[in-house]
C-alpha cells in the first residue's frame, strides 16, 4: 500500500492572514515613524535655539558689553539686535550670524515658534498657547555679567508630534532651560 501524503505548501487562506498581520505592523510602525520624526524636528529646533542663546549669552560676557536678542516668530529667526541709532549700547549684529531655524533644522516647514516674556513667572507654571502662525517678536537682553534683564519662554510646537518643547531664559541669572511642555508650562526635568 501506498501512503498518503499532503502535498507542501500554505493555503491561500494563510497566506492572507500573515499578509493581513504583516501589513497592519506596517501600518502601525509608519504612524509611530512619523510621530518620532517630527519629535526629532522639535528636539533639533530646541538645541539649536539653546546652543543660540547660551553663544550670544557667553558673547555678552566676552565683550563685556549687553547683547539684545530678537526673537521673529513669524520666520523663526533668533538674532543679536543693535540700537542702530547708538551702535555702541548693544552688541553689533556682526559679532554672532542670526539661527534661521527652517534652514538650520531640515523637514522643519511645519515648525511653529511662539513666545512671551516672563515677568516674575515661573515658567513651569506658565501655559502658553502655540499653534498655527505666529507673529510679532520677542526680545531679550543679556547683561556683561551674563544675567538677563528679562526672562522669555520659546515654545517649538509641530503638529502630531507628541509633545512640544520648550526653552525659558530666567530672568535675573539668565539661566537658560529646556524642557517638554505640559498643561500647565513646562516641565524642565525631562532629559532629551
Amino acid at each position: 500500500m501506498r501512503a498518503h501524503r499532503g502535498k507542501a505548501g500554505y493555503t491561500l487562506v494563510e497566506l492572507m492572514v500573515t499578509v493581513s498581520i504583516v501589513g497592519i505592523l506596517a501600518g502601525l510602525s509608519i504612524v509611530a515613524f512619523g510621530r518620532n520624526w517630527r519629535a526629532e524636528r522639535l528636539k533639533a529646533a530646541t538645541r539649536e535655539t539653546t546652543a543660540w542663546l547660551d553663544e550670544a549669552r557667553r558673547i555678552a560676557i566676552q565683550k563685556a558689553k549687553p547683547c539684545r536678542i530678537n526673537i521673529n516668530r513669524a520666520d523663526l529667526i533668533l538674532s543679536l539686535n543693535p540700537n542702530k541709532d547708538d551702535p555702541n549700547e548693544f552688541c553689533p549684529d556682526t559679532l554672532y550670524r542670526a539661527l534661521d531655524i527652517r534652514n538650520t533644522v531640515q523637514n522643519s516647514s511645519e515648525i511653529v515658534m511662539c513666545s512671551t516674556d516672563l515677568v516674575n513667572a515661573d515658567p513651569a507654571q506658565t501655559s502658553l498657547t502655540c499653534s498655527g502662525s505666529q507673529s510679532g517678536s520677542s526680545s531679550l537682553i543679556f547683561t556683561p555679567r551674563g544675567t538677563a534683564t528679562t526672562g522669555v519662554l520659546i515654545k517649538f510646537h509641530m503638529p502630531d508630534a507628541g509633545a512640544d518643547r520648550c526653552i525659558a531664559v530666567m530672568a535675573p541669572l539668565g539661566q537658560i532651560r529646556s524642557g517638554i511642555t505640559t498643561a500647565t508650562g513646562c516641565d524642565f526635568t525631562t532629559a532629551f
